[in-house]
């Protein structure tokens, strides 16, 4: 019977999972992410790696940012191609076109989100997945 209970609980906790929300403003050549979380990982948000990719191209980063060991970049606004404090580039930021979908990728003490985005009539939008 203890074990039963053990394995339920294992189960209930794996169940459990986190994620990362990401919203976008700004304009074409400095997009501005905005990073929150659930409650239960507030107040603040530890941002170990963040990346941006055509979403076609996933593999191939057009900008992406690493934290050093022990090292998180607090705040939740981060612009591209301007790194946070304590951050290095692991791909140094290439311009960013209209028209063309992209995907953003942010993780923080093992939680992940993502966004897919295109910059049309003059703003970046949103793409729903299907």
């Amino acid at each position: 019977m203890r074990l039963l209970m053990i394995a339920g609980f294992a189960m209930a906790v794996t169940a459990c999972s986190y994620q990362l929300w990401l919203r976008l403003d700004g304009d074409l050549a400095a997009p501005r992410i905005a990073i929150t979380a659930p409650r239960i990982m507030q107040p603040k948000i530890c941002l170990e790696r963040l990346w941006v990719s055509k979403a076609s191209d996933p593999s191939n980063r057009l900008w992406e940012a690493s934290a050093a060991p022990n090292v998180c970049a607090p705040g939740s606004q981060i612009i591209y191609g301007q790194l946070p404090s304590g951050f290095s580039e692991k791909s140094e930021a290439r311009t960013l076109e209209p028209g063309v979908l992209y995907e953003a990728v942010a993780v923080s003490r093992g939680v992940s989100g993502s966004i897919d985005f295109i910059y049309l009539e003059g703003g970046w939008k949103v793409v729903a997945e299907p």
